[in-house]
C-alpha cells in the first residue's frame, strides 16, 4: 500500500482533526454516487484507496499521538530559545537603561507644566588680554544643586544621599573660550522642585594691559609717543599679544592714527579679527 499520508495529501505532523477534514473532502469528491457512470469504476477505486488510507492512519495508535508529539517538540524548542535569550541577557545594561529612562521621565514630567525658573547663575571672570587674543580655553569649577538620583529612581522616603531633601550638591566643570564675550549654558543652573532650571552666564572681563586697550569690543589701541617736533622717522617694534613682533615704520608728517587690519582680537562669530589702531601722540614733556 502506498503511503496513506501521501494519498490523503496530509502530513504526519497534522492533527487528527485536520486529517479527518481532508478525508471527508476527498470522500465527497470521489464518492461513486457523485460521479458519472463513465467515471464510476475509477472513482470507486479512488474512494476505496482514500478510505483505506484514512483507516490506516486513524487505526495506528502512534499516528493518533503524532500531532501532540510534534506540538510538544515545538514547545520545547521555543523554551530552549527563550532559555538562550535569558542566558545572554545583560541585566545590568537593561537595568541601567531602564533607570535612566525612568529618571529622564520623572525629571521631564516634574518640569513640563511649570513656567517658573530658578535664578540664573552669573559669573564674571577676569581674563588676561593675551588669553582673549589667543582664544584660550578655560575651565571653572562650580558646585550646582542637582536633583537626587537615588530619590528619582527609588522614590525613597528616607534617602542617605541627600538627607531626604531631594537635592544634592555636585561639582561641575564649566568650559568657555576666552574670545567669547559671554557664554550661556541654558537649563544648567541650580535645581529647585517644580521649577525649570535657569541659565549659567559667564561674562568675560578683560584685565588691564600695560600697552593695549580694547576699542569697539574687538579692536585694539596701541599708542606711540614721539618728540614734540615730529620731524624724525618712526621705527617702532610692537610686540603683539601672541608674542610676534610687528615693525611699525612711518615717515613724517604723521597721521593721528593708523589702522593695521586684522591684528586685533578674535571675533568668534565671524572667524576673523578686529583691527589694530596705532595712535601717534606727541610727548610735550620730551
Amino acid at each position: 500500500m502506498d503511503d496513506p499520508y501521501v494519498i490523503l495529501g496530509v502530513s504526519p505532523h497534522d492533527s487528527i482533526e485536520v486529517i479527518r477534514k481532508k478525508y471527508k473532502k476527498l470522500a465527497l469528491l470521489y464518492h461513486p454516487d457523485r460521479n458519472s457512470q463513465d467515471d464510476r469504476v475509477a472513482s470507486e477505486e479512488k474512494f476505496k484507496q482514500i478510505s483505506n488510507a484514512y483507516n490506516a492512519i486513524t487505526g495506528n495508535p502512534a499516528a493518533d499521538n503524532m500531532f501532540f508529539q510534534n506540538f510538544t517538540e515545538r514547545i520545547i524548542n521555543k523554551g530552549n530559545f527563550f532559555g538562550d535569550f535569558l542566558k545572554n541577557f545583560d541585566k545590568n545594561k537593561f537595568k541601567t537603561t531602564l533607570f535612566n529612562e525612568m529618571k529622564n521621565y520623572k525629571t521631564f514630567y516634574e518640569n513640563i507644566n511649570t513656567t517658573e525658573y530658578t535664578e540664573d547663575i552669573n559669573i564674571n571672570v577676569n581674563i588676561e588680554m593675551a588669553d582673549i587674543y589667543n582664544n584660550v580655553e578655560k575651565v571653572i569649577d562650580l558646585e550646582i544643586d542637582d536633583k537626587c538620583e537615588e530619590c528619582i529612581i527609588n522614590d525613597l522616603k528616607i534617602c542617605p544621599m541627600c538627607d531626604t531633601t531631594g537635592i544634592v550638591r555636585n561639582k561641575k566643570k564649566i568650559v568657555f573660550m576666552c574670545a567669547d564675550k559671554q557664554t550661556i549654558y541654558s537649563s544648567a543652573a541650580n535645581y529647585e522642585p517644580n521649577k525649570k532650571r535657569g541659565a549659567i552666564n559667564i561674562r568675560i572681563c578683560p584685565k588691564p594691559h600695560h600697552e593695549f586697550r580694547i576699542l569697539n569690543d574687538y579692536d585694539l589701541l596701541y599708542e606711540i609717543y614721539i618728540a614734540d617736533d615730529g620731524e624724525n622717522k618712526i621705527s617702532h617694534s610692537i610686540i603683539q599679544l601672541d608674542g610676534t613682533d610687528h615693525l611699525f615704520v612711518e615717515n613724517p608728517p604723521y597721521k593721528a592714527e593708523y589702522i593695521i587690519c586684522e591684528k586685533g582680537l578674535y571675533i568668534p562669530h565671524r572667524g576673523t579679527r578686529g583691527d589694530l589702531v596705532v595712535k601717534i601722540i606727541k610727548n610735550i614733556y620730551s
